[in-house]
């Protein structure tokens, strides 16, 4: 619950400081063929044409957010991550914090069921 809360807070600092330091777009912006001009495409990580890594990321947790939703994705996701870094995914993509709390208590009680029932040899 740490890790969604910490999360969550997180994503809001930097999503109310990028709020804060967006800068208006002028009209005609970028036009001018300034290099040094903010609307134009400096930093070749955000260059047109090239994605850049959080937008690959954002792609590869979409791709067990879209089929799976958020339930699904919890149960499955032990497979492969540890739940906490599940949890911080979901709450840093913009789930609700209830919601990713809710799942990831019921994963994490069906995973130690599952793993509980195999050591007694169910």
């Amino acid at each position: 619950m740490l890790v969604v809360v910490f999360g969550a807070r997180a994503r809001e600092a930097v999503v109310a400081r990028r709020a804060r330091t967006a800068e208006p777009v002028r009209v005609g912006a970028g036009s001018g063929g300034d290099p040094t001009d903010s609307a134009g495409a400096a930093d070749p990580a955000e260059a047109p044409g090239k994605p850049s890594r959080t937008a690959k990321g954002r792609r590869r947790l979409s791709a067990w957010l879209v089929p799976f939703g958020v339930p699904g994705a919890s149960l499955i996701a032990p497979l492969a991550l540890p739940t906490q870094l599940t949890a911080a995914f979901f709450v840093a993509s913009g789930m609700r914090k209830g919601w990713v709390i809710l799942w990831q208590v019921v994963a994490i009680v069906v995973w130690t069921g599952l793993v509980a029932a195999a050591a007694l040899g169910w």
